[in-house]
């Protein structure tokens, strides 16, 4: 089985999810640095009591992993056999 890829010249999207998966990671790790600048660390649970880090992290992960699976899909891949006559 052969995987083939209509439209390979659209494998430059890829490169879009490089650059949102870079802001995610910088906006994350900004916050995470804003938060300890601005408030004891005694006092962040109480400030974010309501927002979880792991769940912000899933979410992260979770749009680095849809974009690069719709990438993928863009470039319509085929798999199969195909038969000559």
């Amino acid at each position: 089985m052969d995987i083939q890829f209509n439209t390979p010249t659209n494998v430059i999207y890829f490169w879009a999810v490089v650059a949102l998966s870079v802001i995610l990671v910088v906006g994350y790790l900004r916050r995470s640095l804003l938060l300890n600048r601005i408030a004891p660390i005694r006092m962040i649970p109480r400030l974010t009591g309501t927002s979880s880090n792991g769940r912000r992290r899933f979410r992260i992960g979770l749009l680095i992993a849809v974009a690069m699976l719709l990438c993928l899909s863009i470039l319509d891949p085929r798999w199969g056999t195909k038969y000559k006559e």
